[in-house]
Parts: C-alpha cells; sequence; structure tokens
C-alpha cells in the first residue's frame, strides 16, 4: 500500500508564510501540535522535498535546518515528544511509503535515514531505536503495523485542515494556544507505564518507560544504555 501525501500545497504555504526561517510571530510558535504535524510531515516525506519547495520559493536549504530547530524548540518541554501518536503516525505512513518503495527489508532502514537527516544524531538514534522496538513489540502480539488507508486519509485531512487554520487566522491559533496551555497534549500513548529516574551525573530528572533502550541527559550530557548495567 503507497499512500500519496496530500499536504504539498501546505508545504508551500509554510515556506511562502516564512515558517521555515523566522517563522511565527505573536507568540504562536509556542504550540506543541503544529510543531508535531510539521516535522511529522517532514518525516513522511523526506526532508529534501521540503528543501525544493524552499528553493521554489527563493529560500535556502539553511532555512529549512532554522525551521526544524524552531519546531524542536517548540517542544522543548518535553524531549520525547516522538511517543506522540500523532508523531508515530507519521512514522508509520513513511514507513508504508519506504515499503513499497525499498522492500520489507529496507524500508526501516530508510525511515533512519530520514530520521538522520531531519534530527540531530543522539535524538534520531532514539526515535528509531523507540520505533523498531515499538513494531517488533507490535509484531510479537500480532498487532497490524499499518494504519489502513482510511486512517490515513482521516490523519492527514485532519492535519491539513489544522495547519490551515493556524495559518490563515491568527485568532483560531491563540485558541488553540490557549486550549494546549491549559491541557498540554499526551505524549504518550494511553497504557504507557512511566518512571522518574534522576541522571546519575548530575541529578535531573528524566522519564523513561519500557521501551527506553538509552538514558541520556540533555542537561550534563550523560549517555548510557538503560537501564542501567545492561
Amino acid at each position: 500500500m503507497n499512500i500519496n501525501n496530500n499536504n504539498d500545497e501546505i508545504r508551500k504555504r509554510l515556506i511562502a508564510y516564512g515558517i521555515l526561517g523566522q517563522i511565527l510571530q505573536e507568540g504562536r510558535q509556542q504550540d506543541e501540535k503544529f510543531a508535531l504535524y510539521a516535522l511529522g510531515n517532514m518525516v513522511e516525506t523526506g526532508k529534501n522535498q521540503w528543501v525544493e519547495f524552499a528553493r521554489e520559493e527563493g529560500k535556502s536549504p539553511a532555512e529549512v535546518d532554522s525551521g526544524i530547530l524552531h519546531f524542536l524548540g517548540q517542544l522543548a518541554e518535553d524531549d520525547e515528544f516522538y511517543l506522540n501518536p500523532l508523531f508515530i503516525m507519521s512514522l508509520r505512513i513513511a514507513l508504508i511509503n519506504l515499503h513499497a518503495r525499498y522492500g520489507v527489508g529496507h524500508a526501516l532502514d530508510h525511515v533512519h535515514e530520514r530520521l538522520r537527516a531531519i534530527f540531530p544524531k543522539m535524538l534520531a538514534q532514539e526515535i528509531y531505536e523507540y520505533f523498531r522496538d515499538l513494531l517488533r513489540r507490535e509484531a510479537e502480539s500480532n498487532q497490524e503495523l499499518y494504519p489502513d488507508e482510511e486512517a490515513v486519509e482521516k490523519f492527514q485531512n485532519e492535519r491539513r485542515k489544522f495547519m490551515e487554520a493556524c495559518i490563515n487566522s491568527p485568532e483560531y491559533y491563540k485558541k488553540s494556544l490557549k486550549k494546549n496551555n491549559e491541557a498540554r497534549i499526551n505524549m504518550r500513548p494511553a497504557g504507557t507505564s512511566t518512571e522518574i529516574i534522576p541522571c546519575p551525573a548530575c541529578h535531573q530528572e528524566k522519564r523513561v518507560d519500557a521501551a527506553t533502550k538509552r538514558f541520556h541527559c540533555k542537561k550534563c550530557g550523560f549517555d548510557r544504555p538503560y537501564p542501567f548495567g545492561t
């Protein structure tokens, strides 16, 4: 199954609107859902396609990189944003498309390549390992790994409507921002058991779960396999 992405026009308008580069003004840059959708869309299509759209609009590849850093900054309060179901859906869509192009044995490797092109090295590895292990657990329990076309279409349509509304209506965006501030987006799938572990080096606390394979502290740089001693 190959899912055609329906957000080319959105990407063009994001770039033309100035969201890549010095993006989003009037306090709107704090919206997490917008950042999740944008980064997820980039994973689905690959960074190179965003770079091509940027060039068409007279923007440089460096502005795409600035946009990525901007969106990551919007998600700074939770360094495991990739556990959000919105982002996981984008990972699954990317896997579907790459499976159709490269075959089942190589699709996940190409997802990894896309992640490395978009995110800092350690974060890309962390996302890849989480997604790889998630797929393994689902396969072992005979769960369906790929969403059907109807689910993908619904997800992409909801994303398009949300992003269009954000771009076209600052008031809508401010209302969305207020709602998100009052009730933060749930960054983990329902039923995920987590615990807070202090960094052994600086004691900065970090949330972990059963799928956590590495403990990386953004504060001091401590980085070890997790659970410790493995």
